[in-house]
């Protein structure tokens, strides 16, 4: 399943490849894209712990959570994301914060959902979050956020763990967030677990 997504005013074009675990209907995967009041866009991707329903029901209220606290600092959002989850399987999650005014990008993650920052101008590095291990809604640990600069052309790829973590972004800059999220499913999915991958292309304000 691939589907590509653009909000019209939004500083970012983005898409979603994803697949559930072979043998399960739902998958314990899910993403989060919403406008914030900077004019900027928060980014997350949600993989619920295991697999099936009760996994998905995990993801859908960390999902649901999030969506309430898209003008809150990103610790925070983790912070009401576990104590919303302590009566669920939990998740592992990373979300984004773009400020559009600033041109920077906050993120942090818990858990294992892999997230990289791809330059359009190759002669600036690309970046890769650190993430804290825990599980969110059972054991939150030291938040520590990370800020970076984003500029104009940049692409953010958000991995679950679904998803081979040595997967190749060679050549993918220059394409389209959707290419890079089949690219990546299509050649890297495990098959062993729910998958799914989200790209997104920052844009600026329009």
């Amino acid at each position: 399943m691939t589907q590509f997504l653009q909000a019209e005013h939004w500083p970012l074009e983005f898409a979603l490849a994803g697949d559930p675990m072979e043998g399960e209907k739902v998958s314990g995967d899910l993403s989060m894209v919403r406008p914030s009041a900077n004019g900027g866009v928060v980014v997350a991707l949600v993989d619920g712990i295991g697999h099936g329903p009760a996994a998905a029901q995990a993801a859908k209220v960390a999902v649901a959570t999030l969506a309430h606290q898209v003008n809150a600092p990103v610790e925070w959002m983790l912070e009401c994301c576990h104590k919303e989850l302590k009566n669920t399987r939990g998740a592992v999650l990373t979300v984004a914060a773009i400020d559009s005014s600033s041109g920077t990008m906050t993120w942090l993650g818990v858990g294992n959902v892999e997230a990289r920052l791809l330059r359009a101008d190759t002669l600036r590095p690309s970046a890769q979050l650190v993430l804290t291990a825990g599980i969110v809604g059972y054991d939150l640990p030291v938040l520590r956020p990370w800020s970076t600069s984003i500029f104009l052309g940049d692409v953010l790829i958000f991995t679950t763990d679904g998803i081979d973590r040595q997967y190749d972004t060679a050549g993918c800059a220059n394409k389209s967030p959707a290419y890079i999220a089949n690219h990546i499913l299509s050649r890297y999915n495990k098959l062993t677990d729910d998958a799914m991958v989200l790209a997104a292309r920052y844009s600026g304000i329009k």
